[in-house]
């Protein structure tokens, strides 16, 4: 396998000073930067005669380039009076902004670094592109997978692994057209991004330019294929975490038997079409793939009641879609005899086979040898093989100085990778198009399976338990410290791997529910058993009971949700108590400090007493699995209300949809954030001037600084949810009398029983100073019992 380029830089020796992470963190949270000079540059932008003369500096550079080509004007090197550093591209040592016209002016004069990147750009773009006046190149240190390396520490060496991100950018500003465009009206456009690395054969020939490799240019070839099994073998020798599940795991009910590998060679081809057949395993065990894949709509081919004795006994291979063919090869080229594949191990059109298959998700991905994933293909007819752009093929460019020395590296566009999340406010301009990894069924297919190949536009990717690699960088481990490669997969493992108590755990929960709602199901009844698998593989180490989503010991703080889409309306069919996130489509966030901080964090957090309690909480399941499907559920607190009036924003223009909407108490007006649309029509309607109920949920921790040095106190934030009264059968619950500090105001300042069934709407969120009160609802509400449903 030769040397693994092992990316690890959660270096706990590396100082404060030295960290470039810590160090760019702090300048952009500090608020040290002026708002005039933000108005400065608007003005000047806007500015005809200024904007003018930019253009016209930028033409002049253009043709004082030209003249000195031709020799008609000597070039020189501007440098940094104190470091040295060429002016223009910083020596590859330190931040740039310059036109490329700078950077073209600096080649000539004879800099090795504005040459590269000037041949860079040149090589990777058009030439109109390339030599456009309105171009200007960026130093971008975070790009790419292959820039990760240089993220956190100083430690930069062309023998190291990373690469040098260089991002194009086209100004509007700089186009005489646009002279009297306003400056908000323009867009400075991100051309493209790109890296500039060495290789261990020939690394580049400055510090700031690490190692990468060349990606195979084909998933589908024999290269692509070594370097997967090399991943495959590593992985099964070196990660302890990896190893949970046996070599030869018990087998789904159901698998598709490829035959003994009997591939035979013709030349330098293996072949390994040939067909299949439906196999029933009566609890065998023996090493199994799984296939994780988008069904993009309707797949002829499915096992069905009518077909399940014709498929036992054969499955022609011209009837399966390429997809899956790509995948049995592979599995054939392993060595592996089975293979499972959903539509055809699952019986289709027969409810009760599919809920209890759905009900060991969790242990046929756990046990699958290795997944391969289609993650470019919308659907099984598209192979999931593909040939590489040739812009994201290396180019290798060089210059050779004065001296006769040669300075060289290799540059391609940055290749896009499912790992590079857009978790942090960086941008990231290399984000590909993944289908697959939208789908909500593949969230927990990805979080269970103990390894991954993922079969990527560009280049074959791996993901396991402890690391992801791709063909361009090689293995790479992946820190949740690192918001920007944020590693779903690793992150959970390694929490569940090392909890040594479940309330080590609850955070992670919320956090997989966060992302998992990012995804997408095409029934939304699937909300809940989609998950299912993973609440299964969190129970193994959690022992209080699951509800329909949250989890009975940590309940109040899983009921803190907030949608981030309130613009969707509620599903018409039930699907899930209003309390539980899997009633609304729109994506969720937890915003309390017990979800966003560390367990170790919340060791020193001062946890007061929350002051709602709950009292009883329940689900009906619709089968014998109760982390499936449910058919009704209810949770019954205890806690602090209040009575207001929905209002909404009078400012709108006529006609235009609500955006924000408020509870009115008294005279005091609270901002409100809705789960679903209220004025979508139907059951879930909520008009304007409807009487409304806040219930106090519950309150984050205090955060304390045992030194008390450079801390600054952050306002303490307490949840109330929203509620409306849906009507007045059930249960009667009395009123417990006013809490120690309520008081009655006005009409809608107290409850005066808590009789009927509620239904949560939304959730209300104070920021709350620390001047020893509590927050408005607790101080104005009576204690009620209030049942949730």
């Amino acid at each position: 396998m030769g040397l693994t380029l092992q990316v690890d830089t959660d270096d706990h020796n590396v100082s404060r000073e030295e960290n470039d992470w810590l160090q760019y963190q702090e300048q952009a949270d500090s608020d040290s930067d002026s708002d005039s000079d933000d108005d400065f540059f608007d003005g000047k932008s806007n500015n005809p005669f200024i904007r003018a003369g930019s253009v016209a500096l930028n033409l002049t550079k253009k043709c004082d380039t030209f003249f000195a080509k031709v020799g008609m004007r000597k070039a020189e090197i501007h440098r940094h009076p104190e470091t040295g550093n060429c002016m223009a591209c910083g020596g590859m040592d330190e931040g740039f902004f310059s036109p490329i016209t700078d950077i073209e002016k600096g080649a000539v004069a004879g800099c090795p670094s504005c040459s590269i990147i000037n041949a860079g750009v040149r090589a990777c773009l058009p030439r109109h592109v390339a030599t456009s006046s309105k171009v200007s190149v960026i130093e971008n240190w975070n790009s790419g997978c292959a820039g990760r390396q240089f993220i956190r520490t100083k430690r930069r060496s062309a023998t190291m692994p990373g690469a040098y991100g260089v991002i194009v950018v086209r100004s509007g500003h700089l186009d005489l057209s646009n002279l009297f465009v306003p400056s908000t009206e323009l867009r400075d456009e991100v051309v493209a991004e790109l890296n500039f690395f060495g290789t261990q054969e020939e690394p580049a020939s400055w510090d700031s330019i690490g190692l990468a490799y060349h990606i195979s240019g084909s998933t589908s070839s024999d290269a692509a294929f070594r370097w997967f099994q090399a991943r495959l073998e590593h992985c099964i020798s070196e990660h302890s975490l990896c190893r949970a599940v046996d070599d030869h795991s018990r087998m789904p009910t159901r698998v598709l038997e490829l035959g003994p590998f009997d591939g035979h060679v013709e030349g330098s081809q293996v072949t390994t079409d040939g067909d299949i057949r439906l196999h029933e395993t009566q609890g065998i065990c023996d090493r199994y793939v799984c296939l994780s894949y988008c069904w993009g709509g309707t797949i002829d081919i499915r096992l069905t009641k009518d077909r399940y004795h014709s498929y036992k006994r054969r499955i022609a291979w011209s009837s399966l879609p390429e997809g899956y063919r790509d995948a049995i090869r592979l599995t054939r080229k392993l060595g592996i005899r089975y293979i499972w594949i959903d539509s055809l191990c699952i019986i289709q059109d027969d409810k009760d086979d599919w809920r209890t298959e759905a009900a060991h998700m969790a242990s046929v991905f756990q046990g699958a040898h290795v997944t391969i994933s289609g993650t470019r293909s919308a659907n099984p007819h598209q192979s999931y093989f593909t040939q590489s752009q040739n812009k994201y093929k290396a180019k290798r460019v060089e210059h050779r100085d004065g001296k006769g020395k040669t300075w060289n590296a290799n540059v391609r566009r940055t290749i896009p990778h499912f790992f590079s999340s857009d978790a942090s406010g960086e941008p990231n301009y290399s984000l590909g198009d993944f289908p697959l990894l939208n789908r909500g069924w593949v969230f927990q297919e990805r979080l269970l399976s103990p390894r991954i190949l993922h079969l990527g536009d560009v280049e074959m990717a791996w993901e396991c338990n402890e690391v992801c690699a791709c063909e361009c960088m090689g293995e790479t481990t992946i820190y949740e410290t690192e918001p920007r490669w944020a590693h779903t997969k690793g992150a959970h493992v390694r929490n569940l791997s090392s909890a040594t108590d479940a309330k080590e755990l609850y955070p992670d929960w919320r956090s997989t529910v966060e992302n998992y709602k990012k995804t997408r199901l095409t029934y939304q009844d699937d909300i809940l058993p989609a998950i299912a698998g993973v609440v299964k593989n969190m129970q193994r180490y959690r022992k209080d009971k699951y509800l329909a989503g949250v989890w009975e010991d940590s309940l109040l703080d899983d009921l803190a949700w907030q949608a981030t889409q309130s613009v969707l309306p509620r599903p018409d069919a039930w699907t899930a108590p209003t309390w539980s996130w899997a009633s609304v489509t729109s994506r969720i966030n937890y915003s309390n400090l017990r979800t966003t901080l560390a367990p170790k964090f919340m060791e020193e957090a001062d946890s007061k007493k929350q002051r709602t309690v709950v009292i009883e909480a329940s689900t009906e399941a619709a089968g014998a699995d109760p982390t499936m499907e449910v058919i009704s559920g209810h949770i019954v607190l205890f806690g602090p209300m209040i009575t207001a009036r929905l209002e909404c924003d009078d400012e709108r223009e006529v006609g235009a949809p609500i955006q924000t909407y408020f509870a009115l108490h008294g005279s005091t007006l609270f901002e409100i954030a809705p789960d679903y649309n209220f004025w979508a029509p139907g059951k879930n309607c909520v008009p304007l001037g409807s009487t409304i109920y806040l219930l106090h949920l519950c309150r984050e921790p205090e955060l304390q600084n045992k030194n008390g040095i450079g801390y600054k106190k952050m306002p303490t934030k307490v949840f109330s949810l929203v509620l409306r009264k849906v009507d007045e059968d059930g249960d009667t619950f009395a009123v417990s009398g006013p809490s120690k500090k309520g008081k009655k105001t006005d009409d809608h300042s107290s409850v005066n029983s808590g009789d009927g069934r509620y239904e949560r709407i939304g959730i209300l969120i104070l920021a709350c100073d620390d001047d020893g009160t509590e927050d408005y609802v607790v101080e104005n509400g009576r204690d009620c019992v209030v049942k949730l449903i």
